[in-house]
């Protein structure tokens, strides 16, 4: 199983052209990649143990935040919402 902490696995998610943020089940974010800080235009040390909810508009907070817990309620692959 790939987990946040295996060099490789974090290497992957540098490298990829899309912005990768990953949190945990309560939305407290647990990684980003360089294009997430290009993105938004916050340094990963800021990032990393906020909550999600700091980089979703305030309009779609309450939706974000259902669609999270259903997500690792019954987690498939792909992003959440789909």
């Amino acid at each position: 199983m790939l987990r946040l902490g295996d060099a490789n696995f974090e290497n992957s998610l540098e490298a990829t052209a899309a912005a990768v943020v990953v949190c945990d089940p309560a939305g407290v974010i647990r990684f980003v990649n360089r294009r997430t800080e290009l993105l938004f235009g916050y340094h990963r040390d800021d990032l990393v143990g906020q909550r999600i909810e700091m980089l979703v508009p305030e309009s779609r907070r309450e939706v974000d935040t259902a669609l999270r817990a259903g997500y690792f309620a019954d987690p498939f692959f792909g992003p959440p919402g789909l």
